[in-house]
């Protein structure tokens, strides 16, 4: 079966009950699990305000959060999540999948009969409407809730991510391909130097990054320009994903498990695979600058608190190969197989 990993707070809890919140980064605030903040402040008995390294009655003392598998009862392979709050999410994953999750259950979204089976890649919403795209080209989107439908994308490339500044002013990307949607219709283009492209993200509709193999491309409102790379494009090989927090603190991440950060207007190396986080990096998510979170291969988490990168792969409780994240300020999830 297919997991997400969890870490934060949100759900109901016992006052009266230790561990009610079975994670040891947060603590019952009247009935509900609350996260201990800042990050680094564990509470290890569900019942107690935040102490720094709390013994955990009995237990290990506290080092670090805790992740924790959540079932989802479905036997597809896992690719995107999106949400706009912790108990409104929406996860995305083979054979044109499509699944609501407050954080405990997941539920089967209805879909219209025109859609194909295909394994959709990626899930972005603004309001009402979400878009998610996917193998063949295939673009689904659903308004309010309602059943999935299938948009003309008029491709059958392979579709990798999909983000935009509205529900007027979508992209999605694939190998050599950046598709805009414009609020009526999907138009394609080809992307400089016909790049493959992995990932996308922005800050507005004039500011909008792309990342593939050896390549970043920025999006000023009318035209797609290169970045400037610290050392080259040969330098930092596939680049899967990319969060755009501001124009100067947009974080890209990929195989090798290399991390950039672009300050400045240029793009420089700020982590590279080491101790026990694994090979490859597929995505990377944050609430802001000092709060990054990436997702890999083998189950390797990092979390970036604006000063360094902690590893967290030891705690996420699976082996599974993390492909997309989300995250708000009490929660955290992260999706794979």
């Amino acid at each position: 079966m297919d997991r997400v990993a969890i870490a934060g707070g949100g759900f109901a809890c016992n006052p009266n009950q230790v561990n009610s919140c079975n994670n040891y980064s947060q603590y019952c605030a009247g009935t509900t699990c609350t996260a201990c903040t800042p990050f680094g402040m564990y509470n290890c008995d569900g019942i107690s305000t935040c102490e720094s390294n709390k013994p955990c009655g009995g237990g290990p003392a506290c080092t670090s959060g805790t992740w924790r598998p959540t079932d989802t009862q479905t036997t597809v392979s896992l690719r995107g999540i999106w949400g706009e709050t912790a108990d409104a999410l929406i996860v995305v994953g083979s054979r044109s999948k499509v699944f609501e999750t407050d954080g405990f259950g997941f539920t089967e979204m209805a879909k219209a009969l025109d859609v194909p089976e295909a394994t959709l890649q990626a899930v972005w919403g603004a309001g009402q409407q979400v878009f998610a795209v996917g193998d063949g080209g295939v673009i689904l989107t659903s308004t309010g809730g309602g059943p999935w439908s299938r948009m003309t994308s008029n491709t059958t490339v392979d579709l990798l991510d999909v983000w935009g500044s509205a529900a007027n002013d979508v992209f999605a990307v694939g190998p050599a391909i950046i598709l805009h949607y414009d609020g009526s219709g999907w138009s394609a283009e080809t992307p400089p130097g016909s790049p493959s492209l992995k990932g996308v993200s922005g800050t507005g509709p004039s500011e909008v990054y792309v990342v593939g193999s050896g390549v970043i491309l920025r999006y000023d409102g009318s035209q797609w320009l290169p970045e400037t790379i610290a050392g080259g494009t040969g330098s930092i090989g596939q680049l899967e994903a990319v969060w755009a927090h501001s124009a100067d603190s947009v974080f890209a991440v990929g195989r090798g498990g290399i991390i950039l950060r672009r300050s400045g207007g240029a793009w420089t190396q700020v982590y590279s695979t080491g101790g026990t986080t694994g090979g490859d990096f597929n995505a990377v998510w944050g609430t802001d600058d000092k709060d990054v979170w990436v997702a890999g291969n083998d189950a390797s988490l990092l979390r970036y608190d604006g000063l360094q990168w902690r590893e967290l792969g030891s705690t996420s409780g699976t082996t599974a190969a993390f492909h997309d994240g989300w995250g708000g300020t009490a929660m955290q999830f992260s999706c794979g197989f």
